[in-house]
């Protein structure tokens, strides 16, 4: 899971500054490169804020939380 998480992580800082510096050299000023940058933030923002209200993996982790982590705490021995 961590692998997926660095490879988009990576994709992002690699392709997000290329997309913006692409965009205002078609343009023809780095504005437009910082307008897709704010479109792109609040897209994110959009998504976090859905994401909050409506929790569409709750369920399954509540689920998961209860079978893997339900049962007696084990204490590790003193030193």
């Amino acid at each position: 899971m961590a692998g997926v998480i660095l490879f988009f992580t990576c994709a992002g800082a690699a392709t997000g500054p290329l997309a913006m510096g692409a965009i205002s050299d078609v343009f023809g000023h780095p504005r437009y490169g910082f307008v897709l940058a704010t479109i792109f933030a609040c897209a994110l923002h959009a998504g976090l804020l859905v994401n909050w209200m409506y929790q569409p993996a709750g369920s399954r982790l509540e689920r998961l939380d209860r079978s893997e982590y339900a049962g007696p705490l084990e204490e590790s021995p003193a030193p």
